[in-house]
């Protein structure tokens, strides 16, 4: 059994099939055993921001039903203001093979629906009022959940390790805010750590769940994203006063 093969490019090697074969074997392989377990949801990238008034979705990379999907440029979305929540996702169509190739189409959407669909990934939803300035920058932590003319994150889905996880821009903005107060509390000091090794991907969704279980003394099996978000908030608060209160979510 071959443990290493890679091709060997110099001058006078002919240029082979089994050359290219490896080379694309190798990349398939290790693309997909890197994110092995990971749920379906976005993996990295795909940063939302406005720009003279429209929506443009950056590149990354999507796992869904255990397929790498890669977004390669940046791509426009059109929100209308119509004053109803508009969600931004990523819809795949069947799964195909071919004689020639394996192929999966997918293409962003807007939907009114709110609610998970299968066959869906949530990017970002927003709800944009006639003749306001839409925008994605955020002031602090609370104001990522502004209800009007801002681009929400709370519920996009983002893949992590066995289960779904919340925005790495969500737990960024907490840890950008604490930093800026004397954290006593030497969990807070863990958590943060952990936040920005992630380096633009999701933190495990556990993790976040026991952090606020053990930081607002409470005990609570899951957390949706709105009430991991809630906790985070409640957290900050309390980092900010120095006060340490019940946990408010229910």
């Amino acid at each position: 059994m071959t443990g290493y093969r890679m091709p060997v490019f110099s001058k006078g090697n002919l240029l082979t099939q089994d050359m290219l074969e490896t080379m694309k074997n190798y990349e398939i392989q290790y693309a997909q055993n890197s994110y092995t377990g990971y749920s379906d949801g976005i993996i990295t990238g795909l940063k939302v921001h406005v720009e003279k008034g429209m929506v443009y979705i950056g590149q990354g990379i999507i796992k869904y039903e255990g397929r790498l999907f890669f977004i390669p440029d940046n791509t426009k979305v059109i929100i209308q203001p119509i004053d109803v929540w508009q969600v931004v996702k990523i819809a795949f169509g069947d799964f195909e093979v071919t004689n020639t190739c394996a192929k999966q189409e997918m293409s962003i959407e807007i939907s009114q629906e709110i609610s998970p669909e299968a066959s869906k990934i949530e990017v970002c939803r927003v709800r944009l009022q006639d003749g306001a300035r839409l925008r994605s920058d955020y002031r602090n932590l609370e104001d990522m959940s502004t209800e009007f003319d801002t681009i929400n994150l709370i519920e996009s889905q983002w893949a992590a390790y066995e289960k779904e996880s919340i925005n790495p821009q969500i737990l960024k903005e907490f840890a950008k805010e604490a930093v800026k107060y004397t954290l006593s509390n030497p969990q807070d000091m863990l958590f943060i750590q952990q936040i920005l090794n992630q380096n633009g991907q999701a933190l495990n969704r556990e993790v976040i769940e026991f952090y606020l279980d053990s930081r607002l003394e409470k005990t609570k099996s899951e957390y949706k994203n709105h009430e991991i978000y809630q906790g985070l908030c409640q957290v900050l608060k309390q980092i900010k006063t120095g006060i340490v209160q019940k946990s408010e979510v229910k």
